[in-house]
């Protein structure tokens, strides 16, 4: 802000380009802020009771945010375009997180009529984000500029059918229908509860304007008798193994539940989430960041993913839907552009081929040493034991590492140390890179050594000793699962399994190996 005009330095220099490059006339865009003075250091968290959470808003930020919700209401424009956090708040109060919101087509709650697009602010992308601007050109091309035109939205998606609690004959027919059609592109979606699969969904490429979703297990139990539900189950393995042509986001997570079932691909021609990592390996994969860069559809994504028994079965149902209508052209947009990148090969050669060998890692499993894993839980509670006996003698009384506070309230206020303070918020810290810091500075203070020792060693029982395994028979497993998409530089990263259990088999520690027994060959 200077002059109390928005967007006349370094940001809206970079506007203007964006602007520039999408034919949209930057000169009579009307440009405003939210807050019309510049906050100290550039920390907006001032403008909240609470600067981390930015729940609270201050008296200040209420009154500017009512002033703009005036000035708009005044000039009535066609569209707003939100540049950032605060502005997608301020317009649309349940609009939470800019990420998720960005390139959606939506209307401001406060200001009935009035269309608002979400985008990354111009400060953000220069702060080392300069692949954002990529994303701001292709939004104001692709929407800005067409909805800048009429008060009315101008771009929407064809309406869909949602088939939600079909009947035993519906779902045959779908299924039926892809087994006899193999060349007929498909998606698979899996929803579950915890670790219990709830329900699945299809998309078929001649259907294009219906989504089907089949419930297995409701919130009253099972939906189907258990001869239709084996029914269904023997239609879906016969239509994964006569139709190779199976397209699904993030298919190593729902391939494990359906393959419990005895449901094996013969193929899998495609998975949007993998395909953004070849193509956009910098940004986000999930539908809530693809679907506004690919789609003109409604977002949906904050309307629940972890479904608890408290919600009720047709909402879960229609979610579903929503994510096999939105997904097939999430996958038709992001191979256009790995095809003008020259990168589709490299998707089908190195990813794609390698995911039977990520499924198979998946599926396999290793078995646990008890006799070490009895070792080595042993060894590292003697020691950390050992270290908390050090501590608490050395200050006097107990200390709990792992309590922010408790630990603060040791270093900042007893010790007298510098305060560390993290760089977003400018609230005081006590994460282990604080610490590290502070040990650099001061190595003769044995407090500091202590508390990380004893941490880390918690933090090694907590992710390789108090593991929830998977157990068969009387023997227990570790799974894992790979993710190919896991990191920038194109390496895989390995997480906890889909039913979260597990941890990931990428960071074990040397000596922890030797819990486990690999399978044979």
């Amino acid at each position: 802000v200077r002059d109390k005009e928005g967007f006349v330095g370094g940001a809206g220099r970079l506007l203007a380009a964006v602007c520039n490059a999408s034919a949209v006339d930057f000169s009579v865009a009307n440009r405003t802020n939210v807050v019309k003075r510049r906050p100290p250091t550039d920390n907006f968290g001032i403008f909240y009771e609470d600067p981390k959470t930015r729940k609270k808003p201050t008296a200040e930020l209420i009154w500017w945010r009512q002033l703009l919700i005036a000035e708009l209401t005044k000039f009535k424009p066609n569209l707003v375009v939100a540049l950032g956090a605060e502005a997608l708040r301020t317009l649309c109060p349940d609009c939470i997180g800019i990420m998720k919101w960005r390139g959606s087509i939506l209307e401001s709650p406060l200001i009935p009529g009035l269309k608002v697009i979400p985008e990354v602010h111009p400060a953000f992308v220069m702060r080392d984000h300069w692949e954002y601007y990529y994303l701001m050109i292709r939004t104001f091309k692709a929407k800005v500029m067409h909805e800048s035109k009429s008060k009315s939205r101008v771009l929407s998606e064809p309406p869909t059918d949602f088939i939600i609690a079909p009947s035993l004959q519906v779902v045959s027919e779908w299924l039926e229908h892809i087994t006899k059609n193999p060349g007929l592109q498909w998606y698979l979606d899996v929803e579950t509860r915890g670790d219990c699969l709830t329900c699945y969904g299809l998309w078929v490429e001649d259907r294009p304007n219906q989504a089907l979703c089949i419930p297995i297990q409701n919130t009253t139990g099972p939906a189907w008798t258990p001869v239709e539900e084996a029914h269904i189950w023997c239609l879906l393995s016969l239509a994964m193994a006569k139709n190779p042509r199976l397209c699904n986001q993030n298919i190593l997570y729902d391939l494990d539940y359906v393959m419990d079932m005895g449901c094996e691909p013969s193929a899998v021609e495609a998975d949007p989430m993998l395909m953004m990592n070849v193509a956009y390996p910098e940004f986000l994969k999930g539908l809530d960041f693809t679907t506004p860069l690919y789609t003109n559809h409604e977002f949906y994504k904050d309307e629940g993913k972890t479904w608890k028994k408290s919600i009720p079965d047709q909402r879960v149902w229609i979610y579903n839907c929503k994510d096999m209508v939105v997904t097939p052209k999430v996958t038709q947009g992001v191979t256009k552009d790995l095809k003008e990148r020259n990168l589709y090969g490299v998707y089908q050669k190195r990813t794609n081929a390698l995911l039977g060998v990520a499924l198979e890692m998946q599926r396999q499993k290793l078995k646990l040493n008890r006799d070490w894993h009895s070792t080595l839980a042993h060894y590292l509670a003697s020691e950390r034991s050992a270290r908390h006996t050090d501590l608490t003698k050395l200050i006097g009384y107990e200390l709990n590492v792992k309590s922010t506070a408790e630990v603060a309230t040791l270093l900042y206020e007893k010790l007298r140390l510098p305060v560390k303070t993290k760089r977003a918020t400018g609230n005081q810290t006590t994460e282990e890179n604080a610490l590290k810091e502070l040990r650099a500075t001061y190595p003769d203070i044995s407090e500091i050594n202590l508390i990380l020792k004893e941490r880390h060693l918690r933090t090694k029982e907590s992710n390789y000793i108090n593991v929830a395994f998977d157990k068969l028979g009387d023997d227990l497993y570790l799974a894992s699962m790979p993710n190919l998409g896991g990191a920038k530089s194109g390496r895989w990263a390995f997480t906890k399994s889909p039913k979260w259990r597990g941890s990931s088999i990428q960071t074990i520690p040397k000596v922890m190996r030797l819990m486990y027994e690999p399978p044979p060959g």
